[in-house]
């Protein structure tokens, strides 16, 4: 269930990794979850969360100031929602959710964990919309520019 997952995506973030940068690492530890999480056969939203978890963990273990562990937590969550076959405002959510969650873990307060969700769905929509082959000032609307 949802503590097990917790406990793997705490065990995965914690994995040594080749030396990398610590974004790398971030990134590197979101896929592991979200491979653990299908295997798993979790939801999507299931291994988006999972997969976020992961990342802002290891960003964390990694060193990031706490917006960095929220903004790793939601660009892995929504890259995790894109594989999984999220629709954009899926992935949107799937990311302000997992970046509110870890900036709330990492010491953050109320209105900066939620000011970090909405940065994280912005960001989530506009690579979303970069994917489907759309313009950068459509890309930037999406952000919400």
């Amino acid at each position: 269930g949802v503590l097990a997952a917790g406990a793997a995506a705490g065990a995965i973030a914690k994995r040594s990794l080749p030396p990398q940068t610590a974004e790398q690492q971030a990134i590197a530890a979101g896929d592991m979850a979200r491979q653990y999480a299908l295997a798993a056969n979790m939801t999507a939203v299931e291994q988006a969360e999972l997969a976020g978890a992961a990342a802002g963990a290891r960003a964390g273990l990694s060193g990031l100031t706490p917006k960095q562990q929220a903004f790793q937590a939601g660009a892995a969550a929504a890259a995790a929602g894109t594989l999984a076959g999220m629709t954009p405002e899926e992935q949107a959510a799937a990311a302000a959710s997992a970046a509110s969650k870890m900036a709330v873990t990492a010491g953050m307060g109320t209105q900066e964990a939620n000011e970090a969700g909405a940065a994280a769905a912005g960001a989530a929509a506009a690579v979303a919309v970069a994917a489907a082959g759309g313009s950068a000032a459509e890309q930037a609307t999406a952000a919400g520019a």
